[in-house]
This record gives C-alpha cells, structure tokens and sequence, in this order.
C-alpha cells in the first residue's frame, strides 16, 4: 500500500517474503514474512533462542556490521570470522574500504577473550602496548585507596594469584622502587 506518508508491503501481516537483489547477492536484503527476520546476503534469517527476530548477516568472508560518525577519521565494526567475533577499526570515514584495520577485542567461539589479540590463547588475553601499559581503576578492586588485581575462583572466594616473569617490577609514575627477580627481592 502506498500512500503519500508511507510505502507499506505486506500490509495485511501474511507470510509473503521482500526480497531485493543486488549486483553481487541474490538476497541482499531479505524480510522472512513467516519468521520475521531481517537477512543480508540470505533469504534465511535465523532467530535467536526462543524464535526472537534477529537481523542476520551471511558472507563467504568476515561479513560485519560496521559503526561510522559522519566527518571522523576512524569507523569501527563487529566482524565475524567462524570462529570468533572481532571489534575492529579501520582508517576509512565511511570511504566504502578501510584502511589500517586494528582489532581491539576478540571474543572466541571456545570462550577466550583477547584485547589487542585475535586469538586469545589463554581464557583472558590483553596484548600490552608499546608503552608497556595496562591501567585498572574502580573502587570494587582497590586495597585501602590503591587499584588492586583481585584473583577469584568460579565459585566467587578469593584464591591465590601468581605472576609470571623473568623479573617482577614495582615503580610510581616517576622511579622504580622495587623488583622481584628469580633469586632475590630488591627494594
């Protein structure tokens, strides 16, 4: 139905499909009437759990959803590669191809998480940056007014933590003050 604030199709709510075609994908855009999914590049939206719409997505390689500001220098996207989901950004401004693509975070189909890594090898993974950086904050973790790292087993009681290297450091924003190495303890 067409009128002059709206073009409606299906306007009676039966199972009639929308499809439209593109240049490269038979399904670019696809309204499922029975299921009420939306797809691209697929004429079968699947639903999520207990038959909940879902928007689906389906590429032969990394299809993505991509998160763009009009006018910045950076766009983002959640690219999905078999077995993993990556939050990704890239050079680009909505310029139709990216550039310099960096993935932030990366969640595995097995469980891992990985910040500045693909593929997490371990449950929890943070790539530390050239700078040799990693920052914590928040009151939940502190010991007296200090950020603290807190070790937890799954049942929630506190458990031991251990730290792995060759040399162990501790500095304030200007000096180190201490270090624990293999054999001995500095201050």
């Amino acid at each position: 139905a067409f009128s002059s604030s709206a073009a409606v199709f299906n306007d009676g709510g039966g199972d009639i499909d929308f499809r439209v075609e593109g240049n490269n994908h038979e399904n670019a855009f696809f309204v499922n009437g029975e299921f009420d999914g939306v797809a691209i590049n697929s004429n079968t939206p699947i639903s999520f759990a207990n038959g909940q719409a879902v928007l689906f997505l389906e590429d032969t390689t990394n299809p993505a959803i991509a998160i763009s500001d009009t006018g910045q220098s950076k766009d983002y996207f959640l690219v999905a590669n078999g077995a993993r989901l990556g939050i990704v950004y890239g050079d680009g401004s909505n310029s139709g191809s990216a550039s310099n693509v960096t993935e932030i975070a990366s969640f595995t189909n097995s469980g891992s998480v990985g910040f500045g890594r693909s593929e997490p090898a371990s449950p929890f993974e943070v790539h530390i940056d050239t700078n040799k950086n990693i920052g914590f904050s928040g009151a939940q973790s502190e010991v007296g007014n200090v950020p603290a790292l807190v070790a937890y087993e799954d049942a929630g009681s506190l458990t031991d933590m251990g730290f792995r290297g060759a040399t162990i450091r501790f500095a304030n924003s200007s000096a180190e003050f201490g270090r624990i190495t293999s054999n001995s303890i500095y201050n």
